[in-house]
């Protein structure tokens, strides 16, 4: 979705305002065009690393005193 909506806004801002506002689903093109030829996709990778989607040990006991 989200890449979606880049490439969606990119092109409207690009034909509305200004040409230079193309250069952003461009940039997406390009990125989901070279993670289908290669496999590897940047964004999953990165995302596979954040802290919420690690699997953590035990969950901490507090102390009640």
């Amino acid at each position: 979705m989200t890449a979606g909506f880049f490439v969606l806004t990119g092109s409207l801002l690009g034909i509305l305002l200004h040409p230079g506002f193309l250069a952003v689903p461009t940039f997406f093109g390009a990125g989901l065009l070279f993670a289908g030829i290669t496999n590897a996709c940047g964004l999953a990778m990165t995302l596979a690393r954040m802290p919420w989607n690690q699997r953590g040990g035990e969950p901490v006991k507090s102390c009640s005193v």
